[in-house]
């Protein structure tokens, strides 16, 4: 695009995104620690149920210092069901990094931003744009899709020169004077118009798409993602109102979350299957075999210990528990 076509395609962008943008609990706010948590929570989420989330989260935990003083198993369970757990962990040891050292103040720069736990290049640059005014261009799924269908960008999205690519382009359509809302619209544009199935004929800059009833549907090209079957047995091991618990190892994908035991520990006892729940994480398909194995409340005693402890049904509102064991005692408790 020509330098005048920028300009037109920035006016009409924002333009359109003040008209039409959604109401978020975090729109139009300039609290750094409420576009921060906004921004960690939608990665990998979609917005309808970030919302949810973050209201009572905001309740819960209103600033950076209350987050940083949690119990750390108290921000996993409200954090249960949003998957990517080292998102909160991250956020809360980024927090008392800034209570610590910063005296509770955010930075403000793109550049002090990204050296936080688990603060990427574009959790930063939001931050920086949106409540600091930083001319920094957001780049996320969203945003490279709208950019490779403006561009006609026929290549792999996932290579390193890709990602220089959309971050060229980004940075040269942002707009220097209003960089925060004008990333927004970019993202909500993506969300809301220039979805997998674009609706070009809503799309306020269609004239400036370079992809345009040229089947833009089919960009951008990604690689399909391959994923590995996986299978688990399960046993939920109760006595009346009691069940077995274990926590699995520091270095698993759910560390720090409690979950129901493996199969092997209740081998020698008389044991049902109930049931199979299904679910997907990273690049993996998991299919659960659920069983019912009944026992004494002397016997589940004797096996606490060693990683292993008992919880009763009125104590699982209190832990947090992986999405795959939730679904298991949904199934068991139905």
């Amino acid at each position: 695009m020509k330098n005048e076509d920028i300009r037109q395609f920035r006016t009409k962008l924002l333009t359109w995104y003040r008209k039409n943008k959604r109401s978020l609990p975090f729109r139009d706010s300039q609290d750094p620690y409420k576009i921060w948590l906004s921004e960690i929570m939608a990665q990998q989420t979609t917005m309808g149920v970030v919302v949810g989330y973050f209201e009572r989260f905001i309740k819960k935990y209103p600033t950076i210092e209350s987050v940083a003083l949690a119990k750390e198993k108290d921000l996993l369970k409200l954090w249960q069901g949003l998957g990517y757990y080292a998102r909160i962990r991250n956020f809360q040891k980024a927090s008392q990094d800034i209570v610590t050292h910063q005296r509770g103040r955010v930075p403000q720069t793109y550049d002090e931003l990204v050296k936080l736990k688990g603060v990427g290049s574009y959790t930063a640059a939001a931050i920086a744009s949106i409540c600091f005014n930083e001319q920094k261009a957001v780049v996320d799924g969203n945003v490279k899709r709208v950019i490779a269908r403006l561009y006609n960008y026929k290549r792999e999205i996932s290579t390193t020169q890709a990602n220089k690519y959309f971050e060229n382009k980004a940075g040269i359509l942002l707009s220097p004077k209003k960089p925060g809302l004008f990333n927004e619209a970019m993202m909500e544009l993506g969300a809301l118009v220039c979805q997998k199935k674009p609706n070009c004929v809503q799309c306020p800059v269609n004239k400036f798409c370079a992809a345009k009833d040229k089947s833009p549907e089919k960009l951008p090209v990604k690689n399909k993602t391959t994923y590995k079957n996986v299978i688990h047995d399960v046993v939920i091991m109760y006595a009346q109102d009691k069940m077995l618990f274990k926590k699995p190892a520091k270095d698993s994908l759910v560390s720090h979350l409690w979950e129901l035991p493996q199969v092997e520990l209740a081998s020698s006892r008389k044991k049902a299957k109930i049931g199979q729940v299904k679910h997907a994480i990273t690049n993996k398909r998991i299919t659960t075999h659920v069983y019912d194995c009944p026992v004494t409340s002397p016997q589940l005693t004797k096996m606490v210990g060693n990683g292993f402890t008992v919880i009763t049904r009125k104590e699982l509102k209190k832990i947090p528990l992986n999405a795959m064991t939730q679904k298991c005692l949904d199934l068991f408790l139905s």
